[in-house]
C-alpha cells in the first residue's frame, strides 16, 4: 500500500499550496552566492550528515532494508518540505537533506513535486538549500528549483536560476539538458517526462507524490 504523504500533510499543505510566491519575487530570492554565515553553520554539521548516511547504507544489508531507508528518507524529506515556506528549516536537518539529495534515487524523486500542487513548497527548499552550499550541492537544488519553474512555463525564472546552478557546477547534466531545452525554445510539456518519471519511481518506493 503506498504511502499517503499527499493525504497525511493535507492540512499543512493546504496552506502552503494557497501562498505560493510569484515568479517576480521568486526571482529575486534567488541567491546569487551562497550566504557565508548559513554555508559554515551548515558544513559544521555536514560532516556527520555524511558519516551517518554512509553507516546507514553499509547497515542495510539486504536488497529489502535498502528500499526500506530509500522509503524512510525520502519520507523525511517530503516533511521537510510541507514546512519549508513556513519557517527556515534548521541548519542540522539542511545538511541531512543535503546528504540526501546526494543520493540520486532520493533526487530523482523531488522532480516529481514540479507537477504536484506542492510545488511552491519544494521550491522553498530547494533555494533555502542554495543558500547554504557550495558547488554540486548548490547547483542540485537550484536545476530542481529551475525545472520546477520550467515545467510551470516559467522560463525567465528557470533560465536565471540555471544560470546559477552552471555556475556552481558548470558540468551538472541535468542543469546542461535542461538549459539546452531553454536556448531551444522547448515548450514545458516537453520536458515534464522528468517529473512523471519521479512518480513511478516514488511509487516503487510505496510513496505517492501525486
Amino acid at each position: 500500500m503506498f504511502t499517503r504523504f499527499r493525504d497525511r500533510r493535507r492540512c499543512e499543505f493546504d496552506s502552503v499550496a494557497t501562498d505560493q510566491a510569484s515568479p517576480v519575487r521568486q526571482l529575486r530570492s534567488i541567491p546569487d552566492a551562497p550566504n557565508p554565515d548559513l554555508v559554515d553553520v551548515v558544513r559544521s554539521h555536514l560532516t556527520d550528515a555524511v558519516a551517518r548516511d554512509r553507516d546507514e547504507r553499509a547497515a542495510a544489508r539486504s536488497p529489502d532494508r535498502v528500499l526500506d531507508l530509500q522509503r524512510e528518507r525520502t519520507v523525511w524529506l517530503l516533511f521537510q518540505i510541507s514546512t519549508a515556506q513556513e519557517e527556515p528549516v534548521g541548519a542540522q536537518n539542511l545538511a541531512w537533506a543535503v546528504a540526501l539529495l546526494r543520493d540520486r534515487t532520493i533526487r530523482d524523486i523531488m522532480y516529481g513535486l514540479a507537477r504536484s500542487e506542492y510545488h511552491g513548497a519544494a521550491e522553498a527548499l530547494w533555494l533555502q538549500i542554495a543558500a547554504a552550499t557550495h558547488g554540486h550541492d548548490r547547483a542540485e537544488a537550484v536545476t530542481l528549483f529551475a525545472y520546477s519553474a520550467y515545467h510551470h512555463d516559467h522560463t525567465a525564472l528557470a533560465r536565471t536560476a540555471l544560470a546559477t546552478a552552471l555556475d556552481a557546477d558548470p558540468t551538472h547534466p541535468i542543469a546542461v539538458l535542461l538549459a539546452t531545452a531553454l536556448d531551444e525554445r522547448l515548450p514545458p510539456q516537453q520536458i515534464r517526462a522528468l517529473a512523471e518519471a519521479a512518480v513511478v519511481i516514488a511509487a516503487d518506493l510505496g510513496i505517492d507524490i501525486t
